[in-house]
Order: structure tokens, then sequence, then C-alpha cells
């Protein structure tokens, strides 16, 4: 399995794309239960149920510098980056005030040093509608 940050790197939307939905569907699965009842069981890990290769995915996983993929794509130039921004910004578990490792910044930080205006309009816009 392909990083986030290598398909970011890559610049292969639909495999970045295709691994988030694999992810979130794993996500998903796992938490749907396993029909045995008794309040929390849906937290504990089954023998029974194999192991999805997604299940060690972290959206939030870091380069050396400490960048998330979502700091790639905020200070990017690049005229897709703003759908990356989208996709990353709608899996859950997301974590936008992560900050790097070399100036403390998050992602906004990335978008508005770096002049993208736009990037930061699509994160301001999806998380005020995610708190709504």
């Amino acid at each position: 399995m392909k990083s986030l940050h290598a398909l970011f790197a890559q610049r292969d939307q639909q495999a970045f794309q295709r691994q988030l939905e694999r992810a979130r569907a794993a996500a998903s699965g796992s938490r749907s239960g396993s029909g045995q009842g008794g309040g929390r069981s849906w937290t504990k890990s089954s023998p029974v149920q194999p192991k999805s290769h997604f299940s060690d995915f972290d959206v939030n996983a870091r380069d050396w510098l400490g960048r998330t993929v979502l700091h790639l794509a905020c200070s990017s130039g690049e005229p897709s980056a703003p759908e990356y921004v989208r996709l990353l910004l709608a899996f859950p578990g997301i974590n936008v005030n992560v900050q790097d490792l070399e100036n403390q910044w998050t992602p906004l930080h990335k978008a508005l040093y770096h002049g993208n205006v736009i990037t930061a309009w699509v994160s301001d816009n999806l998380q005020g509608s995610m708190m709504s």
C-alpha cells in the first residue's frame, strides 16, 4: 500500500481517492459491530474478523519534517491541490491542527503563506460546513 504522501507526490489523484475510500470503508466496517450485542463490543477486535491492510492507515501520518499530506497539499501551487485538500478534509479523523516540526505551522498556515487563497477558502468552507 502506497502512502498518501507518495500518491500526492506522484499526483495520482484517482489512486489517492481510492485509498481514502477503501480506508473509510474499512474503518466503518470495523465499527459496524460483530452482532454479539453487549454494549460497546464493536470497539474490541475479534479474532474471527480478518485484519484489513487499512487498519493501520493513518491520514495524519507525518513525513520526516512532521508534515502531513494535508500540509503538502495546502502548500502546493498545483491547480489540483484544492481537490486533494477537499478529499482530505472530507475524511473522518483528519486533524487540521497538526503542526509541522519546522515552524509549528498548521496546514492553513501553509496555504496562506504560499498564497493559496483557494485552498484556504476550501479549507475554511468545508470545516465550517462540517461544524454546522
